[in-house]
This record gives C-alpha cells, sequence and structure tokens, in this order.
C-alpha cells in the first residue's frame, strides 16, 4: 500500500480535485507535470537554477498527478528522469562542485537529501511506473547511496541548523518508504532534537526564510514517519509550530506587483538576516498547520489557511517554480492535494485579534498602526538567548519602513554566498538602518604615532553553531544583545533595543529607541555611550530596486523620499553632516550560484540607495533623535519639524496632528504627547526594563 495516498486517499483527492478551491491548484499542476512530461529530462525553457534544485519540485509534483490521473507521457518522463537520477555518479549525489567534494568517504549535502527524498516519493507516489529490475535498482541507489550519504553528514556535522533538519528528511522520508525500521528509528530522534532548534515561542534565530526551509523538511519527514507508524515519529511540538505561524503573520506586509517580475502579486515580508524579500511559507507547510492542527490550535490552522488563500489561492498558477523546495521561492507541491480538503476555515490577523505589536524571542519585533492601516515597522533587535544561530547579518537595532504598500527603508536581503557582494558588502553594518562607529586612539606612550589609524566598528555577526552533543542540543548562543522594551497604547508603539556589547571596545551602550506614533510619525532615539570618543555615522537604506525611489537631499539636516503614493521626510536631529547617496544593493531573494549583475533575484548596484550623517565631532557620550513622517506622495511635503524648548515636534498638513518627543537626562526617559488632542505617555526605567505608561 502506498505512503502518502494510502486508504481512501486517492479517491478523496481526485474528487476534492473536481470541485471547489482544490480544483484550479491541481488543474496548475497538472498543466506544469504535462510540460515536463513534454520534454526529455528536467530542463526546458525558462528554468534558472541548477538541476539539483528542481528535482525536487518536479518530482514530486508529477508523481502526484499520476497517482491523481495517469496517463503514458507522464509514467515514461517519471521513469526515465527518475533513473537518470538514480544512475548518476556518487559526485553528482555529493552536490554541485561548491560543495565538500573531499571528504573521504563522501558525505551528503542539502542537494543529496532533495534527491533522496525526490526519488523515494516517485517510488511511492507512481512506483508502478518501473519495472521490477527498475525498482529495485531505485530502492538500492536509496539505500546504498542517499540514505548513506545524509547519515554520514548528520554523523560527522551535527549542527542544529536548517542543514540538519534537511538532511534527516532525507533519510526519514526514504526510511518510511522503504519502510526500514533502524532509520525510521534515526530519523524520529532528529525531529526531537530539531524541534529544539526554534525558540519557545515558534520564531528563528537564522531567518524567516530559513525558517520555513527547516519547518518544511520537519513537516516532510514527520509525515512520513506518522503514516509509516505513527509511534516512529515524536509528538510534533505543536506550541513552537503556532508560534511560528504567527511570526510569519506578523512578518507579512502585503501583496502586490514586483517589477521586473510577472504581472501576479507577490508577498514582502521582513527580511532580517539572510532572507528572501518576497518569503512567503511553502503552500505544503501552510496547510499541513491549518489541517493537522485545526483541532489543537484552532486559531493558528485558520490564520495558515489565510497565508494560503492570500499567497496561493489568488494566483495557482504563478511561477516561477524551480527551486522552490529549496526554499528560495516557495510554491505549493504535492501535499496541497492531501491536506487542503481537510484544513480549516481562514481566518484573517482581525478575527484572530492579533495585536498591533509583536515582539519574538529571535530579536523581531513588528509594529502596525492596525491591521490594514497604512504603515508597518519591523525591527530587529536584541531578544533571547538563541537556539540556533547562522545566516546573521551585522545587522542589529536595524529596522525596515512600511508606508502605503511600499518598502521605503529596506534590508538589503542576501545573495549568492559565493560572491563578493555578500561576503563584504550586504552582511556589513554600514548597509542596514542602523550605526557604525569610527574610532582613531588616543596617543599613549611608547606607541608610534603611524600605528593610532581610525577604524570602523562595526557589529560582529555572531559565530559559531549550535552543537548537538551525546544526542541532545547543546547550550543556548547569545548575540549580546538584549530588548529594553515592546509596548503599545493607545496609537503609540515602542521598542527599545541595547546592542552596545556587539561592537568591539570602546563601544559601550547603543540603546535604539523607536516611537511610532500613529500612521504617520517615528521618532528614534539612540543612545550612544563610548569609553573613549567615537564618531556616530547612521546609515539609511532607501528601495530603489525597480529605479522608482525619488531621492531629495535637503543639506544639512533632511531628505525627502518618495516611491509610489508613499512619501517620508527625515529629519536628523544630531549635529552631523550629510553625505552623498551611494548606489547599493537591495535584493529580492538568493541565488545558489553566482550570476550577472542584475540577474533575476539578484539586483544590481543601485537597486538600493544608501545615505549616511555622520558626526562632527567624537564624543564618548550623545543622544540623537531621529524624526521621520511618512505620508501620500503629495503630502509629505507639508509636514513640519518645529522645536519648542526641549521638544521635537512633528507638525501634520494643517496643523491637524502634532506629535512631540521630549527626550529626560540620560536618556532615562522619553515623553511622548499629541498635543492637539492633548494625550500623552511616558516610556520609563522600571528596575531592569522600560515601561510604557
Amino acid at each position: 500500500m502506498g505512503l502518502f495516498l494510502n486508504g481512501d486517499g486517492c479517491p478523496r483527492v481526485i474528487a476534492a480535485a473536481k470541485r471547489g478551491p482544490l480544483a484550479p491548484l491541481v488543474w496548475a499542476m497538472r498543466n506544469r507535470a504535462e510540460k515536463h512530461a513534454g520534454q526529455p529530462g528536467l530542463f526546458g525553457k525558462g528554468e534558472r537554477s541548477d538541476w539539483w534544485h528542481i528535482v525536487s519540485d518536479y518530482l514530486t509534483e508529477t508523481a502526484m498527478i499520476h497517482a491523481i490521473s495517469p496517463t503514458a507521457a507522464l509514467a515514461t518522463w517519471l521513469r526515465d528522469t527518475t533513473l537518470g537520477i538514480v544512475r548518476r555518479s556518487e559526485a553528482d549525489w555529493v552536490g554541485p562542485a561548491f560543495r565538500d567534494h573531499q571528504a573521504d568517504p563522501p558525505v551528503g549535502h542539502l542537494e543529496t537529501a532533495h534527491l533522496t527524498w525526490s526519488c523515494a516519493i516517485v517510488l511511492d507516489l507512481a512506483g508502478d511506473v518501473f519495472s521490477g529490475p527498475e525498482r529495485d535498482e531505485v530502492i538500492a541507489c536509496l539505500r546504498q547511496r542517499g540514505m548513506v550519504l545524509c547519515r554520514r553528514w548528520l554523523e560527522r556535522c551535527s549542527s542544529l541548523n536548517n542543514w540538519h533538519a534537511v538532511l534527516n528528511a532525507g533519510v526519514g522520508v526514504a526510511a518510511a518508504v522503504l519502510d526500514d525500521p533502524d532509520a525510521m528509528d534515526m530519523a524520529g530522534r532528529g525531529l526531537a532534537i530539531e524541534a529544539d532548534s526554534f525558540q519557545p515561542d515558534g520564531s528563528y534565530g537564522e531567518s524567516l526564510q530559513y525558517a520555513g526551509y527547516a519547518a518544511y523538511a520537519m513537516m516532510l519527514c514527520r509525515e512520513a514517519l506518522i503514516r509509516r507508524d505513527v509511534g516512529r515519529a515524536p509528538p510534533p511540538d505543536s506550541e513552537r509550530l503556532a508560534g511560528w505561524m504567527r511570526w510569519c503573520v506578523h512578518s507579512h506586509f502585503y501583496c502586490k506587483g514586483l517589477a521586473g517580475w510577472d504581472a501576479q502579486p507577490r508577498p514582502r515580508a521582513a527580511n532580517f538576516n539572510d532572507s528572501a524579500a518576497i518569503f512567503h511559507p511553502s503552500g505544503d507547510l501552510l496547510l499541513y498547520v491549518a489541517a493537522r492542527h485545526r483541532t489543537t490550535h484552532p486559531v493558528e490552522a485558520g490564520l495558515a489557511r489565510w497565508m494560503f488563500d492570500r499567497v496561493y489561492s489568488a494566483a495557482p498558477n504563478r511561477g516561477t517554480f524551480d527551486a522552490g523546495s529549496f526554499g528560495f521561492r516557495n510554491i505549493y507541491g504535492f501535499l496541497t492535494p492531501l491536506f487542503l480538503p481537510d484544513a480549516a476555515d481562514p481566518i484573517t490577523p482581525e478575527q484572530a485579534g492579533l495585536a498591533a505589536l509583536a515582539s519574538f524571542g529571535n530579536g523581531d519585533t513588528v509594529a502596525r498602526d492596525g491591521w490594514g492601516g497604512r504603515t508597518i515597522l519591523a525591527t530587529h533587535g536584541g531578544g533571547e538567548p538563541l537556539h540556533t544561530l547562522n545566516h546573521q547579518h551585522a545587522d542589529l537595532n536595524s529596522f525596515i519602513l512600511v508606508h502605503n504598500t511600499e518598502r521605503l527603508l529596506v534590508d538589503p536581503g542576501h545573495s549568492c554566498y559565493r560572491g563578493l557582494v555578500h561576503e563584504m558588502i550586504e552582511t556589513r553594518t554600514i548597509t542596514h538602518n542602523t550605526c557604525t562607529f569610527d574610532y582613531r586612539p588616543a596617543a599613549r606612550d611608547g606607541i608610534p604615532e603611524h600605528w593610532l589609524h581610525p577604524r570602523t566598528l562595526d557589529q560582529s555577526r555572531g559565530g559559531g553553531h549550535r552543537r548537538i552533543v551525546d544526542g541532545q542540543p547543546g547550550p543556548l548562543l547569545d548575540r549580546k544583545a538584549r530588548r529594553l522594551i515592546a509596548a503599545e497604547s493607545g496609537p503609540v508603539r515602542v521598542i527599545g533595543s541595547e546592542a552596545g556589547a556587539t561592537y568591539p571596545w570602546p563601544i559601550e551602550r547603543f540603546a535604539r529607541f523607536w516611537i511610532l506614533a500613529g500612521p504617520h510619525v517615528l521618532f528614534i532615539v539612540d543612545h550612544i555611550v563610548a569609553a573613549e570618543p567615537v564618531t556616530t555615522t547612521w546609515s539609511w537604506l532607501f528601495n530603489n530596486r525597480d529605479g522608482e525611489l525619488e531621492l531629495k537631499m535637503v543639506p544639512p539636516d533632511r531628505l525627502v523620499a518618495r516611491r509610489g503614493d508613499a512619501g517620508m521626510k527625515l529629519f536628523m536631529m544630531a549635529p552631523a553632516r550629510q553625505r552623498q547617496p551611494v548606489a547599493a544593493f537591495v535584493h529580492d531573494h538568493y541565488r545558489p550560484q553566482p550570476i550577472a549583475e542584475g540577474g533575476h533575484g539578484e539586483n544590481s548596484q543601485g537597486s538600493g540607495m544608501l545615505v549616511r550623517w555622520t558626526e562632527t565631532d567624537s564624543k564618548t557620550s550623545r543622544v540623537a533623535v531621529i524624526a521621520i513622517a511618512v505620508d501620500d506622495y503629495g503630502i509629505i511635503s507639508q509636514w513640519h519639524l518645529r522645536s519648542e524648548g526641549s521638544d521635537a515636534i512633528l507638525e501634520s498638513p494643517g496643523g491637524a496632528e502634532r506629535w512631540a518627543l521630549r527626550v529626560g537626562e540620560s536618556c532615562d526617559s522619553l515623553s511622548i504627547s499629541e498635543q492637539i488632542g492633548k494625550k500623552s505617555w511616558r516610556v520609563s526605567r522600571q528596575g531592569d526594563g522600560w515601561c510604557l505608561e
């Protein structure tokens, strides 16, 4: 009996595919499968990825369509393509040239796991396409090559990260299809360990994108084990999975067209660290939550269905469909027909009662003026000790600012790991919306003056992996930053983060507070302390990925930026020198191989515009205020900054709103008031923390 379409599974899927929400999705999958079958091998026109990175998407969805509605063309393509992969060299199973081909004996990589579970799923869903000897050949390859290579990685490189989840899934899916008890037990132990790679609240220390990649692999492995023998898989950590769903929903900004792609709407997300700006979770994974957790976590199940409908059902054949299972451009896949008939009804964030501000253990905090509102502020700062730590940028106390469905201040995203842009530019502090410091050591006896060169102080990116020791996750990891406050009251949202310890000496403190006041006003307060004088540089990365940014510099202390129907006016209130914009990079998503500048997904120089202010004097302590107004394209020109005594006041057109900020001595308190409505708030220290009253 089959594993993924066992019992009454096939008749139920066939019935559901004829009408209702599943019908257009299955038809789109069928059209893609027939397109695959119309050409020899994996590649046709339009693929932009290496064959390793499309195997899982193409093979598994074609196998599912063959199981539902078999044709001779599908059978021939599945047989020939799968056997072609099985018969490739061991080096090909190890992975592309950029993987480690020096290990003796050879060790598997991410690509190995994808090949392994893909061939296993074809064997399960479409095993009838093979003759007896051919079937034995596939089984032998899975046992003696795919599973062996994956197990070697798990045994030698026991780091708790997305790789562990993926390699473990390679073992677990194949073991379940082949009914291998020992290998299933190993995969079950791996799943139990991997649950602790997520924060207790469901967020993840690597990035939003890699959380989705790890969670997809864990879901696939668990689903295979449960379908073979429910006792082989540990119970899912439902609380963390539910929390992951909430983190994804809060991190989702909007869907709209993306210049340079097709005409379909695409999502945008809070893409801190190595994450795609167009991130959305795998459709199969969303429906897994919506179907498997509809009883235990009905709200999160409904949110998962809401997001699925938002990013998949609205455009069932939105391309591209290569490399989706690798997490580069996620798609819905072969499990969607199994899960959608049992999925919960959609629940919107408003219906779920999600707060307008949410903070997470990995350091992300997202604030809105309201669900369905106009402004989103996403910050990346201090959090809890991390359960995994990879794919980091030196970007603490950075943020993203969205208004009128336009990303104005952005995170750069990430490009190919095998390119200098990633290694030397987009991961650095200076390319994020945060601060760097220039330090010239003071003259000291016995030290030649020419040794006292100035140097720029960047943040550390955090180092090391969380190891698995004696079958258990090792100690948690610390990025040396902490959250000070994340609170809301009425229209005011306040976020605070301390990241001074992530910089080298002499930096002692870098506390940043964001105050979002209604849909139009953002105050930023930076409190910086150093043991010796340093000069601060503030960086602001603007979104120009389509060349549509209008940037007007107004020396010495202002700028106006416009995109679409969104405008932003920034006032720099610290004594600093405005510098001319620098052409920077803003990417849509990662690609595994270097490509020519301007290639699809990775954008060229000038896709971001980096604006900087540098202090005019070196200091050991300062409090700097930055005032930002956001509004419609034309109306933004009518926002003005006024100073009255110690107050910084942002005034709206016609004086309808007057938001005032006053910073207490030594930045020990912040007072916010809306002077027209005569309402006020206060942020102050309370013990080791801060509170909003």
